[in-house]
């Protein structure tokens, strides 16, 4: 029998060729596509991702300079009300306003003076008559800011300056602010520069309703502008300007209209595509190819001249995308090799059974039954059950690989699901941060107020009380003091964890340092520390410091009057790291509060006899958790306490520093 053309020549080679070209054409074109998919969703995710953050940031820090000015308004209509200023109004009548006589000149200074010195960002407060004449004028003035009260041969007259113009101009009732500017005296702009958003009000005279003039405060925005940035994410780039484009605040002193030439520089001309961003009403984006930066107005009062501007840099971004092209390449490389190795193999183990079927068959040795009648001449019966097979293994085996996709599927929508909640998780919790940052520092101020209030009255009106009324003013100003401590305590719980950057640190140093920071105490209570062998650990080295600051505090503290202190502190290794036991030989926590002395401002003693805010051990169990620790307490025979707590040796992946812990 003559051999057809078609079947001359070995047979695995032809099928190799062909299973090469298929696989290598399958293997391109699929990663390819792969990579492409990849790349563009990685960008959007990336660039959604920074977008959102960059606006989440913007939004935060225009709302808090917002209530920074407004504050203002509120603060000039408390002054307005108070009685020593409307005492003084009503005085100014008998009296000349040239004259040193009004008997509530030196009240009105003295509030001014005390509202300065508890708000330091309050650069000036003044008193200024219907006729523009300043009356009383407290500053800060020099490179300290020192308080001063400035003499009355030289008080200036306001009357040709706009802001006065409007501010005595308003009926009552109302308050005028001002554009932010530089702070000018007799005409030039003051030395040291400084940023200033005057607030005003318009006085009356109670009895005749007349106008009296003015009372005006002077905010320094460049010392609330330099908060700015511990409020942000420090990979931003923070920029505060004018709607003429001048820096108000920016990374580089130099380029802002506080230093000198500051002018010069222009966000419009280092961004020329943001020229139409600082005149819109709502936040704005812009994407560059190597950048983003989000533009969003700061509105006070009728004034929108500042625009808050955060720059965020797209290196992290190009960064991923190069090495994901690179891990594409390098396993397309090893793909292609791959394949060509497959079609080797696949081609010699399907040419051996052809070129034996096909001998069979051009023999003619299978016969003339209905195979032969069925399938072509190079068939045989053999070929024909291993298709059978191969059809139901093929069957079994996409039954099984759908069965397994739809599981990855599962799986891969519960991971996308768990991601999703993990990142709006961290979102929440570095809001809450900045929320109890904010808040703490917040309250600090009408502490300051109170406090600063409380001081003029005992210093002017102590004679007027009885002993009743004197003991009630102690008792405002131990509360004052009090809630000063826990506003203070609070603030420092929230900071705990900000710095999540972990070094080696030696601890037998870091406890010598301690040691020789509550020296004072040791000595007059004359309390010896022992401790040996302290390992060096992966931590967090301020948080650790805090943490033995507060249990030596505490164990000197609560020792009963006229028993020396003895703290003995040992380590040991465990499993996941090191225990540590602070014993010392004080008064002892019962066994049924023994869980409940860690949660904030928790006390088992009044203030009298154990004073405190009842939040150190807060602060312990908080830094124990951001090293993946456990802390509790036990009994120290025969009497006394043991701190006990454990802190992991090295922090990695499974074992990362989380401070929502």
């Amino acid at each position: 029998m003559n051999t057809p053309a078609i079947y001359k020549g070995r047979p695995h080679q032809r099928i190799f060729f062909h299973i090469l070209l298929i696989t290598i054409a399958l293997v391109v074109l699929s990663n390819m596509m792969t990579l492409g998919t990849t790349y563009l969703a990685l960008d959007r995710e990336l660039e959604a991702k920074d977008d959102l953050l960059l606006q989440s940031d913007t939004k935060a820090l225009s709302y808090y300079l917002q209530r920074t000015i407004a504050a203002l308004g509120v603060e000039l209509e408390q002054v307005a009300q108070f009685p020593a200023l409307i005492q003084y109004i009503q005085a100014s009548r008998d009296t000349e306003l040239e004259s040193a006589n009004n008997p509530w000149q030196e009240d009105v200074t003295q509030l001014f003076s005390g509202l300065i010195r508890a708000k330091p960002r309050y650069a000036q407060m003044r008193l200024i008559h219907h006729t523009g004449k300043e009356l009383i004028r407290v500053d800060q003035y020099g490179a300290n800011g020192q308080l001063r009260v400035v003499s009355r041969q030289n008080l200036q007259d306001k009357s040709e300056r706009d802001y006065f113009q409007a501010a005595n101009a308003l009926p009552r009732g109302e308050i005028y602010f001002s554009q932010v500017d530089l702070n000018r005296e007799f005409g030039k702009i003051a030395e040291p520069r400084q940023l200033v958003v005057r607030a005003a009000v318009p006085l009356f005279n109670g009895v005749t309703d007349e106008r009296f003039g003015i009372v005006i405060i002077n905010l320094a925005l460049n010392k609330a502008l330099q908060l700015l940035p511990s409020f942000s994410d420090p990979t931003h780039q923070l920029m505060v300007i004018n709607d003429a484009g001048q820096y108000l605040f920016h990374p580089d002193p130099n380029r802002t209209l506080i230093a000198k030439n500051g002018e010069l520089h222009n966000f419009l001309t280092d961004f020329p595509p943001l020229n139409t961003s600082i005149t819109a009403e709502n936040q704005d984006l812009y994407h560059h190819e190597n950048y983003t930066i989000a533009v969003a107005p700061i509105p006070y009062h009728g004034n929108s001249n500042m625009y808050l501007a955060l720059r965020s840099d797209n290196a992290d971004a190009v960064k991923v995308r190069s090495m994901v092209i690179r891990q594409t390449v390098f396993i397309l490389i090893l793909l292609f090799l791959l394949a060509i190795l497959i079609s080797v193999a696949t081609s010699r183990r399907l040419a051996r059974p052809i070129e034996l079927m096909s001998k069979q068959v051009l023999k003619g040795a299978t016969g003339q039954g209905k195979l032969r009648a069925s399938l072509p001449r190079y068939a045989s019966a053999e070929f024909y059950f291993l298709a059978s097979s191969l059809d139901e293994a093929s069957d079994i085996t996409k039954d099984q690989q759908r069965k397994l996709e739809q599981e990855v599927a599962a799986k891969n929508r519960a991971q996308n699901e768990l991601e999703e909640k993990i990142a709006l998780l961290d979102n929440k919790n570095r809001e809450l941060q900045q929320f109890t940052y904010i808040a703490s520092h917040d309250l600090q101020e009408p502490l300051r107020t109170v406090r600063s209030f409380v001081d003029v009255i005992n210093k002017k009106y102590v004679s007027h009380f009885d002993e009743r009324g004197k003991q009630m003013m102690g008792f405002i100003d131990d509360a004052s003091a009090r809630m000063q401590d826990l506003v203070k305590d609070l603030l420092d719980y929230g900071r705990i964890g900000r710095d999540l950057t972990p070094k080696p640190i030696n601890l037998m140093q870091l406890v010598q340092d301690v040691e020789d920071d509550l020296s004072g105490t040791m000595t007059s209570r004359g309390a010896v520390v022992e401790y040996k062998e302290l390992p060096n650990v992966i931590g967090l080295e301020t948080e650790l410091r805090l943490l033995f600051q507060n249990l030596l505090s505490n164990a000197f503290k609560f020792t009963e009057v006229g028993v020396q202190p003895k703290v003995k502190i040992t380590a040991r290794p465990v499993d996941s790291g090191w225990q540590f036991a602070v014993c010392d030989n004080g008064i002892g926590i019962p066994e049924e509060y023994r869980d409940k002395v860690f949660g904030v401002f928790k006390r088992l003693h009044n203030r009298q006899d154990y004073p405190g805010t009842g939040i150190g051990l807060a602060h312990c169990l908080k830094v124990v958790k951001l090293h993946g620790g456990d802390i509790w307490i036990e009994g120290n025979a025969p009497n006394g306490t043991c701190v006990v707590f454990t802190l992991k040796e090295v922090v990695n992946e499974k074992n990362k520093l989380d401070p929502a812990d």
